[in-house]
């Protein structure tokens, strides 16, 4: 007991003796870091490719995983049919030789070496595909953010990825629609995490983009619009943080996802001409209907041509402005972003690949920010 009370009185001395910045522990820098997170998957895939005596147990030990609950929720908005039983159901009809749906889990059964790869690679090399994750992220980010991440890898839904929650900062990918190629999956993740960034600096996002009840047609106008531009500038900088055009590998989920890009690209004065038209429709039309239009804007069976829109300007603005302003734009406003946008392609008329907007959608976006500020027009 002497000798304890000694050491510590010794220890005590030397520590008086020390500066206080050098007991204290480091402090990381604010920054996104990222988990990976593969136990649904595993556990999805292990029940999928087993056989039928031992299907039933895996099934419950899957349905008790949390992230597989949040993939049936998913999956249940679009078809009510998939629910915890159907999920059950599902697995244990797949191992007799079932099709696996509501959920989409015979290309599971069918290819269960391409996603065990996949899921190899993402546990053995989990801290470097997340500091590679964290890396592109903190590049756009705005400085002083500190988000903590994770991404849960699932299997069975027919989404490649999604955020269920703007405030929390959880991310689902499906490993199922990466062919096995963990590069596209972190491309993927890149998009799908930059929202959860966009979302921890930004307003209610849920309100913004539901139609608006407000019985003044031009307030409803102008709820149209904003509604328009969040979206273009949610999914358009996400688009330009995950381009697979910039980010390493050549398996064949980025080889798709490029060509996607080029051809998506190759097409911008179309995708412009589409969003000018919207954005005429939902500023002029007080009774447009906004989900509709949103859908024909960005949804994927519209080939989602408004991310391309986004895209575009996000490009533009990073590289004729700065990356410290495209960083400032993430909390802002989105008409500050389409402005800026506007401001570039004026400034630049010389470059031919500039899309300018149609003098209508100028318009529109002006009014938009003035409402928003109360201030004069930029």
């Amino acid at each position: 007991m002497s000798i304890r009370v000694r050491n510590n009185c010794r220890l005590a001395a030397l520590c008086a003796l020390l500066p206080l910045q050098a007991l204290a522990a480091p402090v990381a820098p604010p920054g996104v870091t990222v988990l990976i997170d593969t136990s649904v998957a595993d556990a999805v895939l292990e029940a999928a490719t087993s056989d039928a005596a031992h299907v039933p147990a895996l099934a419950a030990a899957a349905l008790a995983l949390p992230g597989v609950s949040a993939m049936i929720a998913k999956e249940h908005r679009y078809t009510p049919a998939a629910t915890p039983a159907a999920f059950n159901a599902a697995l244990i009809g797949l191992a007799q030789g079932g099709s696996g749906e509501p959920f989409a889990l015979a290309r599971v059964r069918e290819h269960p070496e391409e996603v065990r790869a996949l899921l190899r690679a993402l546990s053995a090399e989990h801290a470097q595909l997340a500091a590679r994750l964290a890396e592109r992220l903190n590049a756009f980010a705005p400085r002083g953010l500190n988000l903590h991440a994770t991404l849960v890898v699932v299997l069975g839904s027919h989404q490649n990825g999604w955020v269920p929650d703007q405030k929390t900062p959880v991310f689902y990918i499906d490993a199922g629609f990466q062919s096995g190629d963990v590069d596209s999956l972190i491309a993927v993740a890149a998009h799908e995490l930059f929202h959860a960034v966009q979302g921890a600096v930004q307003p209610d996002w849920d309100a913004a983009l539901a139609p608006s009840m407000n019985p003044s047609a031009e307030a409803r106008e102008l709820h149209n619009v904003h509604a328009v531009l969040l979206n273009l500038v949610i999914e358009g900088m996400a688009d330009y943080v995950g381009d697979p055009q910039l980010l390493p590998g050549a398996g064949p989920g980025m080889q798709q996802a490029r060509r996607e890009y080029a051809r998506s690209l190759a097409r911008n004065r179309e995708n412009f001409a589409l969003f000018d038209t919207i954005l005429y429709r939902l500023g002029g039309d007080g009774t447009a209907p906004l989900g509709e239009l949103l859908k024909v804007g960005f949804g994927g069976s519209w080939d989602q041509s408004g991310y391309y829109v986004g895209y575009v300007m996000a490009r533009a603005i990073d590289r004729y402005s700065d990356r410290e302003r495209l960083r400032a734009l993430v909390a802002l406003p989105p008409e500050e972003f389409v402005l800026d946008y506007i401001a570039v392609t004026q400034a630049h008329a010389d470059d031919t690949d500039l899309v300018h907007l149609c003098s209508a959608s100028v318009a529109a976006v002006r009014a938009s920010a003035q409402a928003l500020t109360g201030g004069p027009p930029r």
